[in-house]
């Protein structure tokens, strides 16, 4: 802002100077003429906008990019990434490999187990939603409805069998030992079952008496033969000197003075006990075969196969974990070729510098190229590259990573990682010594936003960028992600898709 006004107040000066060299009658004009002139450009320096761009959504793929040029194929050195006990050499020197064929590889053994169990595990998993998905048969359901009857019937039986030795037990109980005592010489025990009075009285005939209470009844008094206590199945058989000195007996039920009430006693309260817990038991398989009933009737809800369906999932993520934790314990032949040496012996404990298969691809072309220290360490083997040659405009070949050097090359002050790459399908055109440019995919985000790298700002530590909101530019603090090639970056949070992002906060004048 400050240059272009010195700019307008140079330009003014000079204008000025020339006109004083005019003659006078022309020096109005021109003061009107520079007035003018300096408005217009001073209205259209203000009558600024910015140079904007819009946040997007899409795909993005970082790739390292390196230039080298093409070999033929030399020996690539195949080690392990950890060190572990050798338990297999699969090959020998000069035998002819395929692509993809194992070399060689570490102990598995416990890993290879787990596979196992995780394979068992997702069949299981995959064959509980497809019932869930389907149903359950005709005859599954009718199983389940004679099940559910038959605990029914179960619980009637219990229940029937239970009271029966409740009553038993209860029967006991009243039996203890039955006494009849004096009227004047009972206890004042408290919840009794029930008192029989017996009553004497005299008459013409002789003594006799009569019953009250839980039971009704008469009787002749007699020392001799024991008479019947009304319908109550007990009989008395008076003392001889009883008779006269006392007329009320009484007789309760059951006989807490009795010498095996306890035992009848203790023997009840268990017997009651007992059945409630047997038509506890019953009734709650009853609701459990009632419940597995309903279930298998119930249609799947859609939360449920969803459950199932993330549990499939989640385990099929953790077998592809541990598999490829198993297969870092393996070497594969990264292409077709013949091995050339062999190194190591089956038992012994190898390391991560140690080459164990040497051998030269065949039919195909390598490039080897060095990639700077702060990028090799996205690089790993098995990577997929594009190839581009000068020779060869507006065609692309893909090639993979198969092997990186541990020992650095230092070059100019920087250290090198040598990265070798063979392209997978030979072609003619393409021949040793060509200039090869070469772009490696190192990660892939899919569905995310992004903006223009050159937007990303650094203040005081954090990321941030400058965002045209209602003609104010706003500050704002993002998270950015991985980069592409061609200078657009990730934003993982800070951003919303649409929202315009100010390049520069310099104003550029309108055109």
């Amino acid at each position: 802002m400050i240059y272009y006004l010195d700019m307008i107040k140079e330009k003014i000066i000079n204008l000025y100077n020339s006109i004083l060299n005019i003659k006078k009658k022309y020096l109005y004009l021109f003061g009107i003429i520079v007035v003018i002139i300096s408005s217009v450009f001073l209205l259209q320096f203000n009558n600024s906008t910015y140079n904007l761009v819009e946040v997007k959504k899409g795909s993005l793929v970082e790739e390292v990019s390196a230039t080298g040029n093409v070999e033929f194929p030399t020996k690539i050195d195949l080690r392990f990434k950890n060190s572990g006990r050798l338990v297999l050499v699969n090959v020998k020197d000069g035998q002819n490999v395929s692509k993809g064929q194992l070399l060689a590889k570490q102990d598995t053994s416990y890993l290879d187990a787990q596979v196992l169990e995780m394979k068992a595990g997702i069949e299981l998993q995959k064959a509980k939603l497809d019932q869930l998905i389907g149903g359950y048969s005709n005859e599954e359901i009718t199983l389940s409805e004679i099940a559910l009857e038959n605990v029914k019937k179960d619980y009637i039986n219990i229940k029937t069998q239970q009271e029966t030795l409740v009553s038993n037990a209860y029967k006991n109980l009243l039996n203890s030992t039955p006494e009849a005592l004096p009227s004047g010489g009972q206890s004042d025990e408290k919840n009794i079952e029930g008192r029989i009075t017996i009553s004497v009285y005299y008459t013409g005939n002789g003594p006799s008496f009569t019953t009250s209470g839980i039971v009704n009844g008469n009787g002749i008094v007699t020392t001799t033969t024991p008479q019947p206590i009304g319908d109550s199945g007990l009989y008395i058989k008076f003392p001889s000197t009883s008779s006269t000195n006392v007329t009320e007996w009484t007789i309760d039920i059951p006989n807490k003075k009795a010498s095996n009430y306890i035992t009848n006693n203790n023997a009840y309260e268990a017997a009651l006990k007992t059945q409630a817990s047997a038509l506890s038991s019953a009734q709650s398989l009853i609701d459990q075969k009632t419940a597995e009933l309903a279930l298998k009737k119930a249609p799947a809800r859609n939360y449920d196969i969803s459950v199932y369906e993330a549990q499939v999932d989640q385990a099929e993520s953790l077998l592809q974990k541990i598999e490829a934790q198993r297969n870092e314990l393996m070497i594969f032949a990264p292409s077709s070729g013949f091995v050339t040496k062999i190194n190591g012996d089956v038992g012994e404990t190898v390391s991560p510098d140690m080459t164990i298969v040497s051998f030269i691809p065949e039919g195909s072309l390598q490039l080897k190229l060095n990639i700077i220290e702060d990028k090799i360490v996205d690089i790993k083997i098995g990577q997929e590259a594009k190839i581009t040659f000068d020779a060869i405009p507006n065609e692309k070949f893909i090639a993979k990573v198969v092997s990186i050097d541990l020992v650095e090359t230092i070059s100019g002050g920087s250290v090198y990682y040598q990265t070798t790459i063979i392209c997978e399908k030979p072609d003619e055109r393409i021949k040793s010594g060509m200039t090869a440019n070469v772009l490696i995919t190192t990660d892939i985000s899919e569905d995310v936003l992004y903006i223009p790298t050159v937007a990303i700002q650094n203040k005081d530590g954090k990321k941030i960028v400058q965002v045209l909101e209602n003609k104010k530019i706003v500050i704002k603090e993002v998270d950015p992600g991985i980069k592409n090639s061609i200078g657009m970056t990730e934003i993982k949070s800070g951003l919303s898709e649409g929202e315009q992002i100010v390049l520069s906060n310099i104003s550029v004048p309108k055109k």
